[in-house]
């Protein structure tokens, strides 16, 4: 009986730390910018690196003067030295953008940690602040509008964000590698008033973040960035065909684990549905794809749950294959042409549906860049496509 109580008392202690732990952490989550976060963690590290050694020190010269005794005092200090270490790690491994996969450390103010914010160099993109934790689908996307031709040109059709993008490029003239003075918190103000997230469930539950497909349909939903011929191929045997506008062309990655791009893309164009089969072609090439991979799933796992319509929801975190180029079969364009397209900007979500991090990749003058929020760097053209297996957008461009 002793033991058992024992046992109870145990528990709730336990689960009261890990109640602590995890308010703790969702406060850390939301409480400041990434970088901020990575400057405390690396910060804290190295300082309980030099803790340790100067504790293992002294310990050290303790032995001269109480004996042996004295070294079971180092075994504080070398624990000291494991979390300081673990930390400085965590940064490199596993905070979003702070080396995303795929791409190697590079070197900043403190050996081996990644540098937040280098020297700008000409021709890159200036970064752009997250003063709030929560801005990061926001920046991403803006980096994509500001650097894609054809979405900057859809961007003059919205006064506050053409204002906003001249600002900006006011600071990258000026070789600011943060833009600094871009009051983005009234940018954001004004987008959530013209697509009344606070009324969506994009806005996330738990840190706000905004799932950044929403601000990429509304960009490019007027007029339509894609349009095609549909033919609706019923059981029966006949057809009909229209017209149908497209902002995105949106890539289904829950139909198949392993399918290739070119795989998704025919898919896309030629598919089976509930009620037929759909056939979709272009009536002339575009100069510009948008594309979005489907990584946000929603299923109904058991018939009662179709039933009562409570649906479930699941990222899809596979990679695909073959995103830098795309092709459009000429079989699929009515003109009988075909189409290839080169990936120059691309976004990837780091996390789940409750939240994460967005970081935009944008290619300019034949170099891949980085933006993560206010870091900017230079990534090789390997490391660029070995990311962008994981990509949510892909902008391309067409080459013939």
């Amino acid at each position: 009986m002793i033991s058992k109580i024992e046992c109870t008392a145990c528990n709730s202690f336990f689960n009261a730390i890990k109640a602590k732990a995890l308010a703790f952490q969702n406060g850390v989550a939301n409480c400041c910018s990434t970088d901020t976060k990575i400057y405390t963690l690396v910060i804290t590290g190295r300082l309980l690196q030099v803790a340790a050694i100067a504790a293992t020190s002294f310990f050290l010269l303790g032995t001269i003067v109480i004996g042996p005794v004295a070294l079971f005092g180092m075994i504080a200090s070398v624990a000291l030295g494991i979390l300081g270490t673990f930390m400085v790690g965590h940064v490199m491994d596993h905070v979003p953008g702070g080396v995303p996969p795929g791409v190697p450390g590079g070197t900043g103010i403190f050996p081996g940690v990644p540098a937040i914010v280098k020297p700008f160099v000409p021709g890159q993109p200036s970064g752009l602040i997250n003063s709030t934790g929560n801005n990061c689908w926001l920046n991403a996307a803006m980096q994509c509008m500001i650097h894609v031709p054809a979405l900057r040109q859809r961007v003059a059709f919205h006064p506050q964000l053409e204002q906003f993008v001249q600002q900006y490029q006011q600071r990258q003239t000026s070789s600011q590698a943060v833009a600094q003075g871009l009051d983005v918190e009234s940018l954001k103000g004004y987008i959530n008033q013209e697509l009344h997230l606070d009324r969506l469930r994009e806005a996330g539950p738990v840190n706000g973040h905004v799932d950044a497909s929403v601000i990429m349909n509304w960009l490019l939903r007027q007029p339509a960035f894609h349009q095609f011929s549909q033919t609706w191929t019923r059981p029966s045997g006949a057809s009909t065909s229209r017209m149908v506008d497209e902002p995105l062309m949106e890539l289904d990655l829950s139909a198949s684990p392993t399918a290739t791009a070119a795989q998704h893309v025919a898919r896309f164009f030629e598919h089976d549905s509930d009620h037929g089969r759909i056939r979709l072609t272009f009536n002339a090439l575009p100069p510009v794809l948008a594309v979005k991979l489907k990584r946000f799933h929603m299923h109904f796992p058991t018939p009662e749950d179709r039933l009562r319509m409570t649906p479930h929801y699941a990222k899809i975190s596979h990679s695909v294959d073959g995103l830098d180029r795309l092709t459009i079969p000429a079989a699929h364009v009515a003109l009988g042409q075909e189409g290839n397209y080169a990936c120059q900007a691309f976004i990837v979500h780091y996390g789940n549906l409750e939240g994460g991090h967005y970081v935009a990749y944008i290619k300019r003058e034949g170099k891949w860049w980085c933006c993560n929020d206010s870091s900017v760097n230079e990534v090789s053209e390997q490391q660029a496509l070995i990311v962008m297996k994981n990509a949510y957008f892909c902008f391309y461009n067409r080459l013939t």
